[in-house]
């Protein structure tokens, strides 16, 4: 049975992401069929899978913030919310290619090329990355860009920066001896 070799948390996310109008048993055939569309072009689906899915998971995301007018300002994301953006990079995806082909069709072509490093989902992955680059000077925490092209470095070490006399003296007391009050 296909149910129970492809019952896992991951597949049923995707397969809630396919899903339109509560049919979760179609959406769930048309992963199968997606599935069995990789099988006969020779390819292991769960891999192709697993393999599509970290090749378009993005690392940042570009966010407005409340406050101030600084547009739009890159965010780490955690790691459910990434797999859940990348899940539905995959899928929009899949239902904007132009073939008149079925929706399992679509979905088995659109994992393969996200598996090689092509298609549309890892376009806006690098799409988002290259933004994100390009904003960070607006960035409220601190990061840069690494030497490898496409990956993003974060630093989560903050410095205190003492600003104004104030915060500047009670910084540097913090550090000079105690005076002993004169008798």
């Amino acid at each position: 049975m296909p149910f129970l070799s492809f019952q896992q948390p991951t597949y049923e996310r995707f397969v809630n992401m396919v899903m339109i109008d509560g049919k979760k048993q179609t959406a769930r055939r048309v992963l199968w069929d997606a599935f069995a569309r990789i099988r006969e072009k020779g390819h292991d689906p769960q891999a192709v899978f697993t393999g599509a899915l970290e090749n378009a998971l993005p690392m940042m995301e570009m966010r407005t913030p409340k406050t101030g007018g600084a547009g739009m300002v890159p965010f780490p994301l955690a790691p459910k919310r990434a797999e859940g953006i990348a899940m539905k990079w995959l899928v929009s995806a899949a239902r904007k290619r132009n073939s008149s082909s079925s929706m399992d069709a679509r979905l088995a072509n659109e994992l393969l090329q996200a598996y090689q490093n092509k298609g549309s989902a890892v376009g806006r992955r690098e799409t988002v990355h290259k933004m994100a680059l390009a904003n960070q000077a607006s960035a409220h925490f601190r990061w840069r860009g690494s030497n490898v092209p496409g990956s993003v470095d974060l630093d989560s070490r903050k410095q205190y920066r003492p600003v104004g006399r104030r915060s500047l003296r009670r910084f540097q007391g913090a550090f000079s001896k105690r005076r002993e009050p004169p008798p």
